[in-house]
């Protein structure tokens, strides 16, 4: 995703998500996952087949100078935090999947 996602970018969008996505790279907990894109949003996945699969894990939102982290699932419109760092809500929505994923481990 990293060599797909790098400059030249052909358009605001790309551009605007290539700071997201090398945050997200950077982080530990979004390294061991799944990543895939939808438009100018980064969802993380536990698994690598993203068809069929539903879990409860935010989604990072990339928009020239801002990144918003928003509930699951997004049609919901429940935004949990917006920033212009993307390395803040990298950590943020982390921190909310290690959530999901804690409660998951004891159910």
């Amino acid at each position: 995703m990293l060599d797909a996602g790098s400059p030249p970018h052909a358009n605001d969008w790309d551009a605007a998500f290539w700071p997201l996505l090398q945050a997200a790279s950077r982080n530990r907990l979004f390294r061991s996952m799944f990543p895939w894109r939808s438009l100018n949003q980064l969802y993380p996945s536990a698994f690598d087949d993203m068809r069929d699969r539903y879990e409860p894990f935010p989604s990072i939102a990339a928009e020239s100078g801002r990144y918003t982290v928003v509930a699951h699932p997004v049609t919901s419109g429940i935004v949990l935090l917006e920033t212009e760092d993307p390395e803040e809500a990298v950590a943020f929505a982390a921190e909310r999947i290690r959530r999901v994923l804690g409660e998951g481990e004891g159910a």
